[in-house]
């Protein structure tokens, strides 16, 4: 059988442009740097309890601040977790956001919905992270917030912009 008219599966993508990827930051000793995309989603820290699911952390002890966010934190094992206000997704999910679901992306859960504690608090969406940091060593974690199934194009617009 002769097919005729069909383009070839293989492109070649030498026209492409690299890109530097470094990071913003240099993070030494006990520091922990974290950001997520898109930005702006409070961190919380607690410690790592093998038989525990984490849950969200509500003592203000926890909280390191909004991403990007860099922070002292002594050796040992940690959840890291980051909210962020679930009206950032106004335009990839409907309000209440009930249907709203997430890449997991290197998460050590699926992102989870938040529903408020008080009236008049916001929605949030959580993820959690397994941090086990090491003595003298700089981290970093960059969390993504990447709605399930939206193409990139419309996903991009919550990525930093070029300055």
């Amino acid at each position: 059988m002769l097919l005729g008219g069909c383009d070839a599966l293989y492109h070649s993508y030498s026209f492409t442009e690299s890109l530097p990827t470094t990071l913003p930051v240099q993070v030494m000793g006990d520091e922990v740097w974290v950001t997520s995309i898109p930005v702006g989603a409070e961190v919380y820290i607690q410690p790592y309890t093998p038989d525990q699911v984490p849950s969200h952390a509500t003592d203000p002890a926890a909280s390191r601040g909004k991403t990007p966010v860099r922070f002292a934190l002594p050796p040992g094992s940690y959840w890291l977790e980051l909210a962020l206000e679930a009206d950032v997704f106004e335009g990839y999910f409907s309000p209440p956001y009930d249907d709203a679901q997430f890449e997991q992306e290197g998460a050590a859960s699926e992102a989870l919905l938040f529903r408020p504690f008080a009236p008049g608090e916001k929605r949030r969406v959580l993820r959690y992270y397994r941090l086990e940091k090491q003595a003298q060593q700089g981290q970093t974690l960059i969390a993504l917030f990447h709605p399930r199934g939206a193409p990139m194009e419309r996903v991009v617009a919550l990525y930093p912009g070029k300055k």
